[in-house]
């Protein structure tokens, strides 16, 4: 590596912002472009159906790349299983309602993490938050323009039900930037005043 190069090497992480709907639809047909051989097909996100598409992008949305082929990926396993050469809304919703948020913490596996509910105050802001068919909060806010400390503040507000740290964390990545759990915990220990912690297991509100 030249050393121009190598002089703005930092150990920065490079975080990856979520994508919008239509950045979704993007990457899924530029994706499927590259895995496509033959296709007789005029429909650039075969094998998908236009209302499977707009289904998975408007539960999942905004959401990492790296999410999003976890849950195409799931989506084509399930499809393989029931030998279904097209995979229709159906499909999408079958996936997203039998593994609800998908967990990236191991590949192999899928962990379930419960729905939650948005409380009454979310009413006044319905342009910002709003609840996937998965059960997992979508934020209208452009990541460039927020703090972390701003992301939890509004899921907090938003949330009917106090939410651990865990979730928590989640809900920040996929709305925001991928996060660690200690950096989340480091924001909130900023923000003290601004919720309550409740239950054993330290819960926020």
């Amino acid at each position: 590596m030249g050393e121009p190069l190598f002089s703005r090497m930092t150990f920065q992480p490079i975080h990856l912002y979520p994508l919008s709907k239509t950045d979704a639809k993007t990457f899924i047909k530029e994706t499927l472009k590259k895995s496509q051989v033959i296709t007789i097909s005029k429909n650039p996100f075969a094998p998908f159906t236009d209302d499977a598409i707009e289904l998975l992008v408007d539960s999942q949305c905004p959401i990492s790349p790296r999410r999003l082929l976890r849950v195409c990926s799931l989506i084509f396993e399930t499809a393989e299983i029931a030998d279904k050469k097209v995979i229709d809304k159906e499909i999408v919703y079958d996936v997203i309602s039998k593994f609800g948020q998908i967990s990236l913490v191991d590949n192999s596996e899928t962990e379930r993490i419960d729905k939650v509910e948005l409380s009454e105050t979310k009413s006044s802001y319905p342009q910002i938050i709003e609840l996937s068919a998965d059960g997992s909060i979508n934020l209208a806010l452009d990541p460039k323009k927020v703090n972390c400390k701003e992301v939890i503040g509004v899921i907090l507000y938003g949330v009917a039900s106090p939410i651990n740290l865990k979730k928590l964390t989640d809900f920040v990545s996929r709305n925001w930037k991928g996060v660690s759990i200690e950096y989340v915990s480091a924001n909130l220990q900023n923000m003290k005043g601004l919720f309550l912690r409740t239950g054993k297991k330290g819960e926020y509100a």
